[in-house]
């Protein structure tokens, strides 16, 4: 996921065994692109364009212009099985949907929530009047499905929804909208993951928590002497990915100015214990956002190498024993975002890089040049 994502309201969690029950709907995002592996389809989006291209072919299925009717940026893309969803900002703040089959508009919204994620058939957006509220659209018609604004009154939540959202400020039944646990009062909370039965948080000062069962108890609690930004947490059923970046770069992500150098630690934790099974110290010519990944029994790492390149490795997640590495002739913007069979890493060329995870072969996506 993009550090948009992750800074704003929304940045979502989703555990490997709710995405299994849920793929033929689910579909994730990073800054400029959309995957959904259950439809073997990328959607990207560059500063003219929004496509579809096959995953498996590496083909075109449709590309059109952007809706631009003055000079506007637009951010994302996001999908549902059904719509694909852009914002368009300054001066005018909008949302527009397109078919995910043919690229044809169905719906857009006026709105000034420029925070935008999905989950299974919702397309999801902060609430614009209150940072955090959030709304539930339905991805096909644009039609509100819930909504609760901010500084609501809690009730006691209900027996272990089916499936659940994590936000920066809260735990939410994804089908109604219900809050179900606030973070503690104070807590910066920047990332956030689920794995089988636990909700993980960090801060942005070196707080790392663990919650459990329905009623949301504490189950450990850990916090770092040199109060360094949890910068990700990703999950598999059993296990934390830790991302620490140190003080310095922890400025720089919250000015989002990532290009720096800067340090940084990976550890994997026991989700069930907050017990450290390895840990691993990386400097970094380049700090990127969201710069890790976990997944296929692989903890996936990218950093920037100056003047235009990058590095992606990766680790076995058992060990923490390097598999493997690679270099590319292009600047990255982010970190993986791992969908299906792939991961999926924006560059600075309006590309995707496109990765097998068990061996490291790559190959490019890309729209035609208008």
């Amino acid at each position: 996921m993009s550090f948009r994502k992750r800074a704003g309201i929304l940045f979502l969690a989703l555990s490997s065994f709710l995405v299994a029950a849920y793929a033929k709907a689910q579909c994730f995002s990073g800054d400029d692109f959309a995957v959904c592996p259950a439809k073997d389809t990328i959607y990207l989006l560059d500063d003219k364009s929004l496509g579809a291209l096959s995953v498996s072919e590496k083909k075109i299925k449709w590309q059109i212009k952007l809706p631009r009717e003055r000079d506007e940026s637009f951010l994302g893309p996001v999908a549902t099985t059904d719509a694909v969803v852009v914002y368009a900002g300054f001066p005018d703040t909008r949302m527009y949907a397109f078919d995910t089959a043919t690229g044809q508009p169905i719906w857009h919204l006026e709105t000034s929530s420029r925070d935008l994620d999905s989950f299974g058939l919702y397309i999801l957006a902060n609430d614009p009047k209150f940072w955090d509220g959030l709304t539930a659209l339905d991805g096909k018609t644009g039609k509100r499905v819930w909504h609760h604004p901010a500084k609501i009154r809690r009730t006691a939540a209900p027996p272990a929804p089916e499936r659940v959202l994590l936000t920066k400020y809260h735990a939410i039944d994804a089908d109604t909208g219900r809050v179900l646990q606030d973070w503690p009062k104070g807590w910066d909370v920047f990332s956030k993951a689920l794995a089988n039965g636990v909700r993980a948080i960090g801060t942005r000062d070196g707080k790392l928590a663990a919650y459990s069962g329905p009623g949301y108890e504490m189950r450990w609690i850990r916090r770092d002497s040199g109060n360094r930004l949890v910068a990700g947490l990703e999950a598999d059923e059993t296990n934390l990915l830790v991302v620490w970046y140190d003080n310095a770069t922890n400025y720089d992500l919250y000015h989002r100015e990532f290009y720096r150098p800067g340090h940084v630690t990976l550890q994997l934790v026991a989700a069930a214990s907050g017990a450290i099974r390895w840990s691993k110290e990386i400097d970094c010519n380049n700090v990127l956002p969201s710069a890790a990944a976990l997944v296929q029994g692989e903890a996936i790492f990218a950093k920037g190498e100056p003047p235009n390149s990058a590095v992606v490795e990766a680790f076995d997640a058992n060990s923490g024993l390097q598999k493997w590495i690679l270099q590319t002739d292009r600047g990255l913007t982010g970190g993986p975002v791992c969908a299906g069979e792939h991961c999926y890493i924006e560059a600075v060329s309006s590309e995707v890089l496109m990765i097998d995870p068990q061996s490291g072969a790559r190959s490019w996506l890309s729209l035609r040049k208008e």
